[in-house]
């Protein structure tokens, strides 16, 4: 398929879709995305997003998605995909590989996009809502613990650094705790670290 087509259908696609639903982005975003991403990244981003759309779609409920209205087997396939979206934009694969091939230049598309939106987006959290879902839940506990995340301060790994090199007894609560999230977070960025991306 010619580039120039399937960009120029996207841009009316992406165009109507925003005159007529509420979404969580401004048409400007939409259309800009279509302008800097390949037709290669497009149509694998395009491919996950329909899968995860075909799962939100059956939770919707005066125009919005109520999550605890999935089935279990519906919650882990949208985290999957969403897992499978995610990793789009690294650079390596699961075997700690740098990608090759198209892999690589969805990987490096995202992480140019990713760039030019950085600090452009803000979000709105429904904190109501959410709530809403999480009394509505079967299971509470296991509601908030698939849809909620945990984010550390920056800042704190400093301190972290900082702990690690000093002479901190080993047997303080404190050193015991900040180590365990630096090791947390050697676990995390292990697949980011090695050959500088061009």
């Amino acid at each position: 398929m010619c580039e120039n087509i399937y960009k120029n259908y996207l841009r009316e696609y992406e165009s109507w879709v925003c005159d007529h639903v509420e979404r969580p982005y401004t048409k400007k975003y939409y259309l800009d995305r279509i302008d800097t991403l390949s037709m290669t990244t497009l149509q694998a981003l395009n491919r996950i997003n329909d899968k995860i759309n075909s799962i939100t779609q059956t939770c919707i409920v005066e125009g919005r998605p109520r999550y605890n209205l999935l089935s279990e087997d519906q919650i882990q396939n949208l985290i999957s995909l969403e897992e499978e979206r995610s990793e789009l934009s690294n650079f390596y694969d699961l075997d700690n590989n740098i990608k090759t091939g198209d892999d690589f230049i969805i990987a490096k598309d995202l992480m140019m996009w990713n760039r030019k939106t950085s600090g452009k987006i803000s979000y709105v959290t429904d904190t109501s809502l959410y709530e809403q879902c999480k009394n509505d839940a079967k299971d509470s506990n296991h509601f908030e613990r698939t849809f909620s995340s945990v984010k550390i301060n920056p800042e704190i790994w400093d301190l972290i650094k900082k702990t690690k090199t000093s002479n901190i007894p080993q047997t303080d609560p404190d050193y015991q705790e900040l180590m365990t999230l630096y090791y947390q977070k050697s676990k995390l960025t292990n697949r980011y670290k090695g050959e500088k991306i061009g």
